[in-house]
């Protein structure tokens, strides 16, 4: 079990060229970006769910996207 304040992972974001740069502490190959800091950690969350220790369903994503007419 985790105490409240224990962090477990630190996402540095440094802002470059009116884009977000986002990395994992200690581990700058593990790194994404984006227009927006949401859309940077997102995007680094999902491409490596393995360091966040979390599990994506992505069945469940695809139900939240909007269909084509």
């Amino acid at each position: 079990m985790h105490n409240v304040n224990d962090i477990l992972n630190e996402i540095i974001a440094v802002r470059k060229h009116g884009e977000f740069h986002v990395h994992l502490k200690g581990h700058p190959g593990i790194w994404s970006q984006g227009r927006t800091i949401m859309q940077a950690v997102g995007t680094l969350i999902c491409d490596h769910p393995n360091e966040f220790n979390i599990k994506l369903n992505y069945d469940a994503l695809d139900s939240l996207r909007p269909t084509k007419n």
